[in-house]
Parts: C-alpha cells; structure tokens; sequence
C-alpha cells in the first residue's frame, strides 16, 4: 500500500510539472524532457522491488524496441488531429487519443513474440527516432500566452488521470511477465495525460509544438533503460536508479551542445 502511494503521488507531480512548464516555459522544452524517463523511472523503481531486478532486466530488450510504439502513438495523435481540425476541441483530443493507442497495440503486438537481443532492439528503434523527428519537423513552436488558472479541481483532475495510468500499466506490467513488462514501459503513462491537458487547455497546435521535440529527447529515456539493464542486476534497484538517472541525463546534457553544433553547420 505504501509503494502504491508512492507511486500515485510520483506520476500525478510529474505530470502536473510538464503541464506547468509547458504552460509556463514553452512547449518546445517540456516535449524535449518529456522524454525523460520519469514515467519509466516510477515503473521500474517499483517493478524491481515488486518482481526483482532480474525480471526488469529480461524485459528490457522489448521495452527499447517497443519505444516505437511510443513514437507511433505520437505520430497517430498528431495525424489525426490535423485531419479533425474542425471537431470540437473533445471530440478532437478523444479521437486523437485512440488513434494513437491503436497504433500502439499493433505496434507492440507485432513485435511481442519476436526474440529480441538490445542490440537487435536499438536496430529497430533508431531509424524510427530519425524518421519520426523529420516527421514532426513542422509540428511548430507555438507557446502558451495566457496559462490557465490552476484551481484545486483543476490540480486534482489533472493529477488524478496520470496517477491512474502509471498504477495500472506498472501493475499490469508485472502480471503479464518481461516481455509485455519491457513493452508496456512504452505505453505513454505520463505523456498521455499531459497531451491531453495541453489540448483541452489550449489548442492541438500547443500538443504538436510539445510532440514535435519529443523524439529527440525520447534518447533519454533510451539511455534510462538500457543503463538498468546492468545497473539492475548488479547493484540493485535503489543504487542502479540512480546510476540510470545519470545516464538519461547525461544525454539531456548533452543535448543542446548538439543543437548549437548542428546550427553551426547549417550557418
């Protein structure tokens, strides 16, 4: 009981934190970070403890591969919305969302009885960063003008969907063994609600600023996963979330040096 309030407690700050700096700081930056590994981070704290380093490690070849359902289910939300514009802003983020979960479930159901090694997992996922980035190359930059007022109900709306998805996929993760465990870890546990509270927010052309940066950051949580694949085992699961947290970070460190490098070539 004390792990699962924990566990509630996490994902509803995280989410309530992106949506807040994606209000306040740009969206830009909050799709960058949201591919950190907090949603990964909780998960896998708890799996750990609750079915043993072991069982996370097993899991994590599926877990990188299954990164392209992540990046699927983005690219699905962005699509569709843009086909529905005219919808009410509702109907707009409902059909959105199941569009991309559809595109989630095939992307992992087609991959769950594959034997994959990390190696053979990157294989598959890195092309799929690349392409998706030059998907989302016009998602666009629009910032929020005028943050909405964050009123208890509002806090507690936004807080009580996230706390929901990351209890319920974590749980799940550890009843149906490593394979659909690694996979679910792609499921968009925190990324889902704040999406969704930046669209009935404000517009979808605030989600696709958020959307359009996050393949790029989504090497944080790569680096994240394929760090506690060793760190797991080894040290255990207190001191190998630490090491692993480095790592993603590490990558976020090194993330704008690329940006200014890039642009210098370009220049």
């Amino acid at each position: 009981m004390t792990f699962l309030i924990i566990k509630i407690v996490a994902a509803a700050i995280i989410v309530l934190g992106f949506s807040i700096l994606a209000e306040r700081v740009g969206p830009r930056l909050a799709g960058v970070l949201m591919g950190a590994p907090f949603g990964a981070l909780i998960s896998y704290y708890f799996i750990g403890h609750e079915a043993g380093p072991a069982f996370v490690a097993a899991g994590v070849p599926h877990a990188v591969a299954g990164l392209v359902g992540t990046l699927s289910f983005t690219y699905a939300y962005y699509r569709v919305s843009i086909r529905l514009a005219a919808a009410p802003a509702l109907w707009n983020a409902g059909a959105s969302t199941l569009a991309g979960l559809i595109a989630f479930f095939i992307w992992t159901a087609a991959i769950h009885d594959i034997s994959l090694s990390i190696p053979t997992a990157l294989m598959v996922l890195i092309p799929f960063m690349v392409l998706f980035t030059y998907l989302f190359r016009q998602a666009g930059n629009v910032r929020v003008r005028t943050p909405a007022k964050l009123t208890p109900k509002l806090l507690a709306i936004r807080a009580g969907g996230a706390a929901l998805l990351v209890s319920a996929v974590s749980s799940a993760a550890v009843l149906l063994g490593p394979a659909w465990g690694g996979l679910l870890m792609g499921f968009p546990m925190t990324l889902l609600p704040t999406m969704l509270i930046i669209h009935l927010s404000y517009t979808k052309e605030h989600v696709h600023s958020f959307l359009g940066a996050f393949p790029i950051g989504l090497g944080s949580l790569v680096a994240y996963i394929l760090v506690v694949s060793e760190s797991f085992p080894r040290f255990g699961v207190d001191l190998g979330t630490l090491i692993a947290l480095g790592a993603a970070y590490v990558y976020l460190a090194i993330l704008p040096l690329a940006f200014r490098w890039t642009r210098k070539l370009r220049s």
